[in-house]
């Protein structure tokens, strides 16, 4: 076979082999860049979720029952945080609490 002709038909067969390698290789690098930015907004909304678990005050109300020295009592249990801030925008910290309040008491006032 002629050199000439054998390196003109390696050329051609190799030619479009390249392409799709430069083409694979561009792929990559698109979904490897597309892999950061998908971690990174991940990030900040775990970021920010974290922020918002701190800065808002939560509570939970559940009513019971119990016997004390064979007196039946029905209370309330809250659970909760409460943030403290400078200002509006600084939250400082979160303190957690939690409250038993009996049920039917005429006057708050008196209770212990």
């Amino acid at each position: 076979m002629n050199p000439r002709r054998f390196l003109s038909i390696l050329l051609a067969l190799t030619f479009p082999a390249g392409l799709t390698f430069s083409q694979s290789d561009k792929m990559d690098e698109d979904k490897k860049s597309d892999a950061k930015q998908e971690k990174s907004a991940d990030a900040d909304a775990e970021e920010k979720d974290k922020d918002s678990e701190f800065t808002e005050e939560k509570s939970s109300v559940t009513g019971h029952t119990a016997s004390f020295g064979g007196e039946k009592i029905e209370y309330t249990a809250t659970a909760g945080t409460i943030v403290l801030k400078k200002d509006e925008r600084d939250p400082h910290a979160s303190i957690f609490y939690v409250a038993y309040t009996k049920k039917g008491v005429k006057d708050p006032a008196d209770r212990p």
